[in-house]
This record gives C-alpha cells, structure tokens and sequence, in this order.
C-alpha cells in the first residue's frame, strides 16, 4: 500500500538538496538482455544515500538511452531519449495536466505529473509524458537536465559522464 507518508517522502527527496556520492559509476551489464547500466548513488547534505540514478542503454538501440530516478527502489522520474519520429499515448487523465494525447521524441515521466496517479491507483508506475526540448538526444546532455529537475548537483568531472564506448556496447 502506498500511503500518503510515502508519498511526502518522495516530496521531501525531491525538494532537498543532493549530490552523486561517487565521481562518475561504470558501465555494466543490465538485468535486461542487450543492456548496460550505469548507477549513481545519491546522497544526501550530510551523506546519507538515498536513492540512485539508474542509466541504460540498449546495444541496439544506442539512439534511445534512459535514465530513472530512484527512491526507495521505486522510479520517482524518467527520462526516455527516443527518436523525433516515436510518439507514446499518454493516459485519458493526462489532458488535465496539459499533456498532449502522444508525446513524440525526447519525454519525461515526472514525478509531479503522475504523483496523483500513484496515490489514487496505488501502483507505482509513471505513465505520463511530458514531451521535452528535441536537443536531448545522448547521455551527456541528459545527465545535467535530469540533475537540474532532481535537485542534484553536480561537480565538474561528473559533468564529463558519457554513454558506454563501442568496446562495451559489443563486447559480451
């Protein structure tokens, strides 16, 4: 059950200040066929992790890269760097927010446009989509947006963050 003290609790995370405890995390292979991760711890102000950036990229799909933010093991935001031309249907409810009926290209699922959703289904899941600025198009540029929405900063070499080389996408 989801309660409303859960909730507050991604609330909080969000709206205090944090940090990546680690200069920049690795390249490894996802639980998902044909993926890699990156996970980036999150601290907060005075050490304490609480909660991760999570990256993936498909090795066939190098063009759509992702990344989550997680509390508490759950997806609290996500998002999804997809081609111009690959448009997703948002939920009925999504036209109260402002949504568009599809988000086509670059999209976040955000925490502010779906909290209610998982309060009142109790299921915790994002289905809304906002679509975001078509430049979004690879890792490094995603790294500051999403940082810059989730109240994370950043030191100048975690700026420097990149999408995993050749050698790791093909290499099994």
């Amino acid at each position: 059950m989801i309660t409303e003290a859960d909730v507050a609790d991604v609330d909080r995370f969000l709206a205090e200040q944090k940090v990546l405890s680690i200069p920049v995390p690795s390249w490894t292979p996802s639980n998902r066929p044909n993926e890699l991760q990156a996970i980036w711890p999150i601290e907060d102000d005075i050490g304490i992790r609480r909660g991760e950036l999570r990256f993936r990229v498909h090795r066939l799909r190098t063009d759509s890269p992702s990344v989550s933010v997680i509390f508490r093991g759950n997806s609290i935001a996500r998002l999804d760097v997809v081609p111009l031309g690959e448009c997703k249907m948002n939920p009925p409810w999504a036209y109260i927010l402002g949504l568009p009926p599809e988000a086509c290209g670059p999209h976040i699922h955000s925490w502010a446009d779906n909290r209610e959703h998982v309060q009142r289904s109790q299921v915790w899941e994002l289905p809304a989509r906002r679509p975001v600025e078509h430049g979004l198009r690879r890792v490094p540029q995603m790294l500051p947006w999403i940082a810059d929405s989730a109240g994370i900063s950043l030191t100048p070499e975690q700026r420097d963050f990149v999408a995993p080389g050749r050698t790791e996408l093909f290499d099994e």
